[in-house]
């Protein structure tokens, strides 16, 4: 098992023993741009647990969302394996739930019928999909909503449509690529606590990409931290505050001494980014 220190920092390789539900091995990924191949992922090493809901920040344009189109099966990596539950899933689709920055919902389906897509999709009759969309929607908060069409929804109530949507995929393992980004302050905050209850509730295996040094040390397990690109793994982080957790956890200073070296950690990696176009 991996040893943690004071501050968080993990060091170790995981063994075969930590239930590891998802890994990425030694990752890299080149684009052609201008004639010439640019590398994006540089050797990324990074695994997520059984249950265990894990972010990965980094600086803009750093790769996390091609991570993200690697393990949807969008992309192939140019060398290295992407591993679930023990097999490698390179190129292949439709094996991990998804939700985006924006809510991606079809404008012209009612929100239950968006809802009810992924189920159908997996050969859900229709109508029992509808029922089992319409039920997850009403524990969600969004009762007497169901056949709203998406633009009558508020930001906030759209993304709770979303993740219901991505629960409703049966996968074992959500990605959720900045989910909250486009949100107000307030909104965002609250939607927060509502993923926290919804992830205790249901204990999926959560892969999250976000900037918000804050967002990703009041939700997660465990952490990485990119470079610039061409993109490595920087740090792992274990975060060290039990749950349940709620936001009074923001005035702790373990939590503020965290923020304060993930905040000096992504300003390094944008300085060297920065030296190496001077």
């Amino acid at each position: 098992m991996k040893n943690t220190q004071n501050t968080g920092e993990v060091n170790e390789t995981p063994s075969s023993s930590d239930n590891i539900k998802l890994q990425f091995e030694d990752i890299v990924k080149s684009f052609r741009e201008d004639g010439n191949d640019t590398r994006v992922l540089d050797g990324i090493d990074l695994h997520v647990r059984e249950g265990e809901f894990v972010s990965i920040l980094g600086p803009s344009g750093s790769g996390k969302s091609t991570l993200f189109l690697l393990l949807g099966g969008l992309y192939r990596p140019d060398h290295g394996r992407i591993m679930l539950d023990g097999r490698d899933i390179a190129g292949k689709r439709g094996l991990v739930s998804y939700m985006p920055q924006d809510s991606a919902m079809f404008p012209w389906r009612t929100v239950e019928q968006n809802a009810a897509l992924p189920l159908q999709l997996d050969g859900v009759p229709a109508r029992t999909a509808l029922s089992m969309a319409r039920s997850a929607l009403q524990k969600a908060g969004l009762e007497g909503y169901e056949r709203s069409l998406p633009h009558q929804l508020s930001g906030g109530m759209q993304q709770r449509a979303a993740f219901v949507r991505a629960l409703l995929g049966r996968r074992d393992v959500m990605c959720l690529d900045e989910p909250f980004a486009a949100l107000d302050a307030l909104t965002r905050q609250e939607m927060q606590h509502w993923l926290l209850n919804q992830w205790e509730q249901e204990r999926r295996t959560v892969l999250f990409v976000t900037h918000s040094i804050e967002e990703a040390l009041y939700l997660s397990d465990r952490l990485y931290v990119l470079s610039a690109k061409p993109t490595q793994v920087l740090q792992e982080i274990a975060v060290p505050f039990p749950r349940p957790r709620d936001r009074r956890l923001l005035l702790e200073p373990q939590f503020a001494a965290l923020r304060g070296q993930l905040y000096e950690l992504l300003l390094s990696a944008k300085e060297e980014e920065g030296a190496r176009h001077d």
